[in-house]
């Protein structure tokens, strides 16, 4: 379900490991190129699963990573212009904690949010950037021994911010079921969010908000652990309404991971929808203040298998989504993956992978007129190392 993640100290210490992800041909296609990314020393596994750019061009990259293999600790990393530079994250106690998500509606504020797992536990996780340090913000507690997790979050203003995921009861039998914060610069308060009728559980999966009364929020919903389907909410500032979307017809399995609105009237999302071959394919559905339609993906020409994680729009015409791509059917190595859109269809862009790499692939990415940045991650032989693509038009 989409409640997982998509697909995770100072300036100084944690970026003595900062790895360049390629250079000449390998780290530049068709105006994708590759930056160098940090991490955290001694890491066996860093990952980062979303990014978000502020006006002004500073932007906050978020994931996680694993100084044994077998702990997550929260990771930041920070693009002022010049380099990308690991920022300090709290974590809480005796936990694992991850970041899926983030915005930064200004250069001196960003709002990440994610999941903490303990060996009794799986609860919400929000943290604050104020321009100079992580703080962690407490979520409304639930109610005990229910699992939640948040997955995305979109702020409109530094002191107006929405965030969802999924949630699921303590009780025998429960089935998980939309969750929606918000965040009004001092505290996060629960939304209730209508519960699409679904035998196996539900979960917004993504979110984006023009104003505090104007988000709109994707997901998808479960029948019978076979029968997927992908739905939107959208809210004005009292109540989600549900809207319903196109499903592909092929195993009926189909995801919805991120969504982006330029506009009231004009809105991307992004995921993916799996054939009777049982082949994955890309699936972009655009919102045009009245309705969803299902609009035709690009891929590479040798792709098999693709999915996209990510999209962005930095107007009606100008969006850009991201995941990763195969040559061989439900099989690594993955490749990353671009498509752009210019209002009228979806054209699938060249993207580096890193020299060396084994598997790769964009989680995340966010667009400003000066162009978009893609996060993500990729593989070698001694583990998985933060990826950061950057396309200027």
């Amino acid at each position: 379900m989409g409640t997982s993640l998509k697909g995770t100290a100072a300036r100084g210490a944690l970026v003595a490991a900062v790895l360049v992800g390629g250079s000449g041909a390998a780290a530049r296609a068709a105006g994708w190129e590759i930056q160098p990314s940090a991490n955290p020393a001694g890491a066996v596994l860093a990952r980062l699963t979303a990014v978000s750019c502020a006006p002004g061009g500073s932007c906050m990259a978020v994931g996680s990573y694993s100084p044994d293999g077998k702990q997550e600790l929260t990771l930041a990393e920070r693009w002022d212009g010049i380099a990308w530079t690991i920022v300090h994250t709290p974590n809480l106690a005796g936990s694992s904690d991850l970041l899926a998500g983030v915005s930064c509606p200004a250069a001196g504020s960003c709002v990440a949010v994610g999941f903490s797992v303990t060996s009794s536990s799986v609860h919400t996780l929000a943290e604050t950037w104020d321009g100079h340090r992580w703080t962690v913000t407490p979520t409304p507690p639930g109610e005990a021994g229910s699992i939640s997790s948040l997955s995305a979050v979109s702020c409109d203003a530094p002191a107006s911010c929405t965030a969802v995921g999924g949630v699921t009861a303590a009780r025998e039998e429960a089935q998980a079921q939309p969750l929606a914060l918000h965040w009004d610069g001092s505290a996060w308060a629960a939304l209730l969010v209508p519960n699409p009728e679904a035998e196996n559980g539900s979960a917004l999966t993504g979110v984006s908000c023009l104003a505090a009364n104007a988000c709109m929020a994707t997901g998808d919903f479960v029948y019978a652990d076979v029968d997927q389907s992908i739905f939107a909410a959208r809210f004005d500032g009292s109540v989600w309404t549900l809207e319903s979307q196109p499903n592909p017809r092929g195993e009926n399995f189909n995801a919805e991971s991120s969504v982006s609105c330029a506009a009231g009237d004009s809105c991307e999302s992004v995921g993916s929808w799996l054939t009777s071959g049982l082949v994955t394919r890309p699936l972009a559905e655009g919102w045009n203040g009245s309705g969803w339609t299902r609009q035709p993906t690009s891929r590479p020409p040798h792709a098999v298998s693709a999915t996209l994680d990510g999209v962005s729009c930095a107007g009606a015409a100008s969006c850009a989504a991201v995941g990763e791509w195969t040559a061989q059917e439900h099989a690594i190595p993955t490749l990353t993956l671009a498509e752009e859109w210019n209002g009228v269809s979806w054209t699938a862009k060249r993207t580096p992978s890193p020299s060396g790499a084994q598997s790769a692939s964009l989680a995340g990415v966010s667009c400003q007129p000066a162009g978009c940045v893609g996060a993500g991650s990729y593989s070698v032989a001694g583990g998985t190392r933060t990826l950061i693509e950057r396309n200027a038009p």
